[in-house]
């Protein structure tokens, strides 16, 4: 009986490390998380989660290795968090420039 690689989701032919699904999940989600601060205190936080669960299920399906994952993860957050500075600064130039 001939043996059989099956896989819940086919992958493509190119390189997975890092995950752009963790990647841009996790960004988004620190993004969001920085900027609702004052806005959701407690209900933003399951935008972590939420990102999580995105990584975990590509584990799941075999698309990525956890090490893919940890990495999209990482340089996640990293672009959120820089992204969220961009945003705050360009907030605050606008406002000297408006004389707030």
């Amino acid at each position: 009986m001939p043996t059989t690689n099956m896989r819940a989701v086919a992958c493509g032919p190119a390189y997975s490390f890092p995950s752009s699904h963790a990647t841009n999940h996790m960004a988004l989600a620190v993004l969001l998380v920085l900027a609702l601060r004052n806005q959701l205190r407690r209900a933003r936080w399951w935008l972590i989660p939420w990102a999580v669960s995105i990584g975990y299920a590509q584990v799941y399906v075999g698309v990525h290795f956890p090490l893919d994952i940890l990495g999209g993860f990482v340089l996640g957050a990293a672009t959120g968090a820089a992204g969220f500075r961009i945003y705050s600064h360009s907030l605050r130039e606008e406002q000297v420039q408006s004389g707030e």
